[in-house]
C-alpha cells in the first residue's frame, strides 16, 4: 500500500501558495520518469484526485493510476525547479502567435458546412482557425510571425498595444482569400499574443 500525505498548512514557494505533498514508499524521482519509462503521455484527469488515493488519468490507449501527479504553472513554471531539483531555461523559438476572436457568422465560407478547425495557407504563411466552444457562436483566429525574445515587461507592452497587434495581423491581408479577409476584416476582440518556448525533454 503506497500513501499519499501532505502538510495541514500551506507553503510560499517562489510566490506560489502550495500544498507539499510526500510519498512515503516511493521516490519522488521514479515518479517523474513514469512517463519515459513507460512511453505513455498525460491526457487527462479522469477523476479528481483525493489526499489519500491514487490518481487516475488516461492516456490515449488505456487508462493508468499512478500514485503522485506533480502539475505546474506552465512553461515558465517556478515551481519546476523545486520539483525536480534543476533550473530548466525554457528556450525561445523565435516565433509567435498574434491571435483574436470574431463572430462565426462574419466568416465567409466557400462551401457549407465548413468544417473546423481548419488551416488555410498561402503566400503569408498559414491562418488558422478554430471554434472557441462547442456551440460555435465565435471563432479564433491566427497567424505566426517571426520575432525576437523579450523580457517579461517587453512581452506585456506588446500584448496591450491593440492597434500594432491589429496592424501585424492585417499587414498582408491583400494576400489572403476571401475566407481569411472576412474573418480579419470581423469587428475584433481579444487581441492576444503567444510566444513559442520550449524546454529539453
Amino acid at each position: 500500500m503506497k500513501w499519499v500525505m501532505r502538510t495541514n498548512t500551506d507553503t510560499t514557494l517562489s510566490g506560489f501558495t502550495v500544498r507539499l505533498f510526500w510519498m512515503l514508499t516511493k521516490p519522488l524521482s521514479t515518479i517523474l520518469a513514469f512517463q519515459s519509462s513507460t512511453g505513455k503521455s498525460f491526457c487527462m484527469y479522469w477523476q479528481k484526485p483525493t489526499a489519500m488515493s491514487r490518481s487516475p488519468y488516461q492516456t490515449a490507449k488505456n487508462r493508468l493510476t499512478v500514485d503522485l501527479l506533480i502539475g505546474a504553472d506552465g512553461i515558465h513554471s517556478s515551481v519546476r525547479k523545486h520539483v525536480v531539483g534543476l533550473e530548466i531555461k525554457p528556450k525561445f523559438g523565435e516565433v509567435m502567435a498574434i491571435t483574436c476572436a470574431f463572430p462565426t457568422s462574419a466568416l465567409k465560407s466557400p462551401f457549407e458546412p465548413y468544417r473546423m478547425p481548419a488551416s488555410i495557407h498561402g503566400s503569408s504563411g498559414a491562418f488558422v482557425l478554430a471554434p472557441q466552444n462547442p456551440e460555435g457562436p465565435e471563432l479564433l483566429g491566427g497567424i505566426q510571425y517571426r520575432t525576437y525574445e523579450r523580457d517579461r515587461a517587453g512581452w506585456d507592452t506588446l500584448w496591450n498595444d491593440k492597434d500594432l497587434l491589429h496592424s501585424l495581423i492585417r499587414e498582408k491581408n491583400d494576400s489572403w482569400n476571401d475566407m481569411v479577409k472576412s474573418a480579419l476584416d470581423a469587428p475584433v476582440k481579444m487581441l492576444s499574443i503567444w510566444a513559442f518556448h520550449s524546454t529539453s525533454p
